[in-house]
């Protein structure tokens, strides 16, 4: 009961903060209208509804899981870039059209980078030494693939790139899958790879609904797997 009644008052929060507060600080700056007002207590519950529905019930509509990934995104940057205009506007006096359409720029500007950065692939390579290790070892990691929110294309130009690189094995430190919109099929890329990988499951994959079946699809109960077990059925991991 406790965590339910946590759970629902940071959903709540993050409807408020992040789908809400930002519309409300536009028209701050825009029209001079207060930031803070009941009027934002109905598009909060829409939004909590939303959020609460996704994350509950593993819905898998496209509408409402845009809203959920695209919105808490665009939502975060949006309420840090617009409060910090609207705090500068209040010591400034600065004129609340230019105030607001810089805001808007800056936005337009930061989510672009981001949508861009975040579709682009970057190697690093890391040294390790221990005087525990008894003989070299090259593994390559990946994490936070999101399959889900993501589509497989995604996972494929990661494959992609995999394969023009040298290493022993293939760690993959969770978050994997992202919601239960994911076939196993959509990770057809890794089964293509000629390497033992090493998984765990991390707190996205809870968003899959039977997600412990879709983790033992990628995950025995030994420490590794071979990548054809991932073009099989795999018994559930426990």
């Amino acid at each position: 009961m406790i965590r339910t009644v946590i759970f629902s008052s940071v959903m709540f929060a993050t409807a408020y903060l992040l789908y809400v507060m930002p519309v409300f600080i536009l028209q701050s700056l825009f029209l001079g209208t207060a930031v803070f007002s009941t009027d934002a207590l109905v598009p909060t519950l829409v939004a909590f509804v939303l959020l609460r529905l996704y994350l509950a019930t593993s819905i898998t509509n496209k509408l409402v899981k845009a809203f959920v990934y695209y919105g808490m995104g665009i939502g975060f940057l949006a309420v840090m870039i617009l409060s910090s205009v609207l705090f500068v506007k209040g010591l400034t006096g600065m004129n609340g059209m230019i105030a607001g359409s810089g805001g808007l720029a800056i936005l337009g500007s930061v989510t672009a980078y981001c949508v861009i950065n975040a579709n682009s692939l970057s190697v690093m390579k890391l040294t390790l030494a221990s005087a525990k290790i008894s003989r070299a070892a090259n593994f390559a990691f990946i994490s936070d693939v999101h399959v889900g929110s993501n589509p497989p294309r995604h996972l494929e130009k990661i494959c992609q790139r995999l394969n023009t690189l040298e290493f022993d094995a293939l760690l993959i430190g969770g978050d994997l899958f992202d919601s239960s919109d994911c076939k196993l099929e959509d990770i057809a890329a890794l089964g293509a790879l000629d390497t033992d990988i090493h998984f765990v499951t991390g707190n996205h994959e809870g968003y899959v609904k039977g997600f412990r079946g879709a983790a033992g699809a990628v995950s025995r109960t030994e420490t590794s797997m071979c990548s054809k077990m991932l073009r099989h059925r795999c018994a559930a991991s426990t």
